[in-house]
């Protein structure tokens, strides 16, 4: 069952602050997945998240590089469903 949510309810913020707000919830546990991969495709996926270059040297200022788009999208479909942020990263099935 989902609840109806009214606009009142709902606290206005800006892009940037939901996209930091999201990865800040989301790159944890992506990190901790992407260290238990073998040291080659730790690189390739840490060139793709943005978080080092292609020669593996770690980027500074990591976060503002464009790549929280999809895991934004993915929590706020999932509050948006009635769900919890948190419950949406750690992979926990609603509890209906």
């Amino acid at each position: 069952m989902t609840r109806q949510v009214s606009e009142e309810e709902i606290p206005a913020a800006s892009a940037l602050e939901i996209l930091a707000r999201c990865g800040t919830l989301v790159q944890p546990a992506v990190k901790v997945a992407i260290d238990r991969l073998h040291p080659q495709l730790r690189r390739m996926a840490g060139f793709s998240f943005g978080w080092c270059d292609l020669d593996g040297t770690r980027k500074d200022g990591i976060g503002m590089s464009g790549k929280g788009i999809r895991q934004a999208l993915a929590v706020l479909s999932a509050e948006a469903a009635g769900g919890s942020a948190e419950a949406t990263v750690s992979g926990q099935s609603p509890s209906n």
